[in-house]
């Protein structure tokens, strides 16, 4: 074998070691794309499943309030109940905007849950800064219920909702 011969002979396995290694980094860039993929779409679900978590903390949290407030109106001790409906509200201002991104197919009426609210908190306010406006108890209380009870619904369903 001539010395011109040795060298076609390396340039020909060199270009196929070439084209091997062409072949091997095509095949390890495919990998990293569906890796890359994969962690997308992994940080995605864990996005949907903090929201939701924080959905139902939230939404609990604001179901004790109501009770809480319950208790409040019912011993009257007005003061501590405005102040417990106004945090009530902020709490559900911002649950409005969260349940709107990850609500399914039945909303909760949020509008009218804090237009309730407001109007006891008018009345409250009233009470608290003049000793002779009147609270009646069991309207507050049926009204705070329903509230409750659209919100103990909302939980049930975010809970149990099976592949969230």
């Amino acid at each position: 074998m001539n010395w011109s011969s040795l060298v076609d002979v390396i340039g020909v396995v060199g270009s196929l070691l070439s084209l091997l290694g062409v072949i091997i980094a095509l095949v390890q860039i495919r990998k990293t794309l569906a890796a890359a993929r994969a962690a997308a779409v992994a940080a995605k679900d864990t996005q949907l499943a903090i929201a939701r978590s924080v959905l139902l903390t939230d939404v609990s949290a604001c179901v004790r309030s109501v009770e809480e407030v319950k208790v409040l109106v019912r011993v009257e001790k007005h003061e501590a109940a405005l102040m417990r409906v106004t945090d009530l509200s902020t709490m559900l201002i911002q649950l409005q905007s969260l349940h709107a991104q990850q609500a399914a197919n039945e909303r909760v009426d949020f509008t009218k849950m804090l237009s309730q609210l407001a109007v006891m908190r008018e009345s409250l306010e009233q009470r608290v800064n003049n000793q002779e406006a009147e609270i009646n108890p069991v309207k507050v209380n049926t009204q705070l219920s329903n509230i409750s009870d659209q919100l103990n619904r909302m939980l049930g369903k975010e809970k149990y909702m099976i592949g969230r």
